[in-house]
């Protein structure tokens, strides 16, 4: 009894929402196979989300898009849950790949995009344990997308961008960037929490962006090119690590075998 209850205690909170009744009930079936997850399920609609995600507190959202949603008010959805609950990971599901939907879902505050097409639970599973663990998932040809968008938009808030950061928020910034939560921060710096947020509220306001994955894209932005991809073979599939300078957005993409 005692390990059961243990088990559950640190079960990962996974809130899954669409449009479709239907989708939310296999989603959610799939994701309850696997221990590591505590999964609920709701529609798409503001108002059963709010609730459903200030009763649950889920670490990680996986969103649905379909190509019968419209793409404008789930971007709208998406600003909203971003502004009322910053600390939620959402990740988009989505049927369309298309370079504009993939750039403005990152700039709407998502962390993962997950292609619908030739769905994998597996593959799921990994991505909703990587944006837990504060990493970005995305393809590597959506990222490029998003690192083309952002290269592209004219920094009008940003005025020395990373020269202006002291030593420490440098510091803490690489560490996000390598895919720390702010605990973790904490701890390997030997600070508290709440220094830690301090620091991150500080270098999102001297480099111009409003969340840890603009900053993630930022400092990629700025940093050398992309090393080679890693490739190795995980459970049949061929996946495909993309690294730079820095090392926190993790990519993978699924390859024939």
């Amino acid at each position: 009894m005692e390990s059961s209850e243990s088990a559950r205690a640190v079960s990962l909170e996974v809130l899954v929402s669409d449009t479709d009744h239907i989708t939310v009930r296999l989603l959610t079936s799939d994701l309850q196979r696997q221990e590591q997850f505590a999964v609920s399920g709701c529609l798409a609609r503001l108002s059963e989300l709010l609730s459903s995600i200030s009763a649950r507190r889920p670490c990680v959202l996986l969103l649905g898009l379909s190509a019968h949603d419209s793409v404008a008010d789930t971007l709208s959805l998406l600003r909203q849950l971003h502004d009322e609950f910053p600390w939620l990971r959402t990740i988009i599901l989505s049927e369309a790949t298309g370079r504009d939907l993939v750039s403005e879902v990152f700039r709407a505050g998502a962390k993962g995009f997950f292609d619908r097409a030739g769905y994998d639970p597996v593959l799921l599973c990994r991505c909703i344990q990587c944006v837990a663990e504060g990493q970005i998932w995305a393809k590597s040809e959506q990222l490029g997308f998003v690192l083309e968008a952002f290269a592209s938009t004219p920094r009008i808030q940003i005025t020395k961008g990373v020269q202006s950061l002291t030593p420490r928020e440098r510091e803490v910034a690489r560490l996000v960037s390598d895919g720390m939560c702010n605990s973790e921060v904490a701890q390997r710096l030997e600070l508290s929490i709440h220094t830690v947020k301090n620091y991150l509220f500080s270098v999102f306001d001297k480099i111009g962006v409003s969340n840890r994955a603009e900053l993630i894209l930022y400092l990629l932005a700025s940093s050398a090119p992309p090393k080679k991809p890693v490739t190795r073979t995980m459970g049949g599939h061929h996946e495909s690590r993309a690294t730079s300078a820095s090392r926190g957005v993790s990519l993978v993409a699924k390859r024939p075998s």
